[in-house]
């Protein structure tokens, strides 16, 4: 007798059945699989923002200067590991935005040029805001123009065109606590002169009419000042120290020397 093998294997229906079942499937798995992607890539870039943003007050405080939207990634750079293109633009080669507050330093809205300290400010930063921005899709877009723009970008507001979601993080950097009052008193009316870091020396007012001569300025954090006894500029140095909180002294007399103190 001839026996005959039993062929086996799938029909054409069942294969069809698999196909439909394994597409459906995919189409519930993939985007979920695609999402937690997009979401663990958004997270490491957030992680990366908040890198650059130490490095950018590294800077800041070493070298007393704040850049520009031209130039922060290259200062970053000089602080960093990173080439500048890896600053400028992430994993995916789009560009990162570097947004400050229009009011930074002023009540009215003025382009941000950066600013290096020599003498100290004469009035507290109004707005010490920086804002860096990363989107996973594309260029970061350009910075705002207004306050009211920034605000809206900081806040996250519903009018705000800079909205952060799965693929777009931005990280706030407050720089108002770099800033340190110094108050300098002169009881004479001779000259004595301070200085900041490597800066010039710089005069301070008299005293007149038994008034105290007196300045106020705004440093930033560890910035060196340099007290110099009079005469205004060939003064003695007396005093040196480093500027970590608000501060003030006075140049005063215990009846024969003049002499730098806290009052």
């Amino acid at each position: 007798m001839k026996l005959q093998a039993k062929q086996g294997g799938f029909s054409l229906i069942e294969l069809i059945g698999v196909l439909a079942i394994m597409s459906i499937l995919a189409s519930i798995i993939l985007p979920n699989m695609l999402k937690r992607m997009d979401i663990a890539n958004a997270d490491a870039e957030a992680s990366n923002l908040v890198s650059l943003a130490s490095e950018l007050e590294q800077y800041i405080t070493t070298q007393f200067t704040i850049p520009s939207a031209n130039t922060w990634a290259s200062v970053i750079a000089s602080v960093s590991a990173l080439p500048i293109n890896e600053v400028s633009n992430n994993k995916y080669g789009f560009k990162r935005g570097f947004y400050v507050d229009p009011k930074f330093f002023t009540a009215t809205d003025v382009v941000f040029a950066g600013y290096k300290q020599t003498t100290g400010l004469l009035t507290p930063p109004v707005n010490p805001r920086i804002i860096l921005v990363s989107d996973l899709k594309g260029n970061a877009l350009p910075a705002p123009t207004t306050s009211a723009a920034f605000d809206a970008i900081w806040n996250q507001t519903p009018t705000s065109n800079v909205l952060e979601s799965d693929t777009l993080k931005i990280h706030r950097i407050y720089l108002g606590h770099l800033f340190h009052p110094i108050l300098l008193l002169n009881s004479n009316t001779q000259i004595p002169s301070y200085q900041l870091n490597t800066q010039q020396v710089t005069p301070l007012p008299i005293a007149n009419n038994g008034i105290n001569g007196q300045l106020a300025i705004y440093v930033i954090n560890r910035t060196q000042l340099t007290l110099h006894q009079d005469p205004y500029p060939t003064g003695t140095v007396q005093y040196t120290l480093f500027i970590q909180d608000q501060d003030s002294f006075l140049y005063g007399t215990d009846g024969i020397t003049w002499f730098w103190r806290r009052p």
